[in-house]
């Protein structure tokens, strides 16, 4: 995200370069030669001297200053697009991983409560069956249905772990 936002800016200095040639420019200078004489007849020595100014106005250009800096800004538009849809992604991703988190923690709360239930009912039908009121039959449903829940316990709490270390992994924790 960091190097779409330089980009951005690097793409906003590109439109103040791609208008720059076509800006008024002011060029000074100062010149000279020491040289002799031709023939030198004495051994004499001159010096010339010259000094100029001199103002560029681009003005017979028909609109490529307007077309270039045009190209410039749609560059930057665009590479300001593509860091806010980075840091849409981001953000995206960040809330998703959240949500997954939250779900996660909230399977775990449910299978938990569904495994003390289903505990429950395996001691009642245990007990039962011990006082000739149920059959092996419903005991062994009973413990089926255990052992499908603690599954499904075991299975929320490995859900839980990858949901915990993929948003850390997000958040850079």
């Amino acid at each position: 995200y960091a190097a779409a936002q330089l980009r951005s800016e690097q793409a906003e200095a590109g439109v103040r370069v791609a208008r720059a040639p076509f800006n008024p420019q002011v060029s000074v200078g100062v010149g000279g030669s020491w040289q002799p004489y031709y023939p030198n007849r004495t051994g004499a020595t001159t010096i010339d001297g010259s000094a100029f100014v001199k103002l560029t106005l681009p003005i017979f250009h028909w609109g490529e200053r307007r077309r270039a800096a045009g190209a410039a800004r749609a560059v930057q538009m665009q590479s300001e697009w593509n860091a806010a849809l980075l840091h849409d992604n981001i953000v995206r991703e960040e809330m998703n991983g959240w949500t997954a988190l939250v779900n996660s923690r909230a399977q775990v709360g449910a299978s938990e409560e569904s495994l003390r239930i289903a505990g429950e009912n395996l001691d009642i039908s245990t007990y039962s069956y011990g006082e000739g009121l149920a059959t092996i039959l419903d005991v062994l449903q009973a413990q089926l249905s255990w052992i499908q829940l603690y599954t499904n316990a075991i299975r929320a709490h490995y859900n839980y772990a990858v949901a915990v270390s993929d948003y850390q992994r997000i958040t850079a924790h």
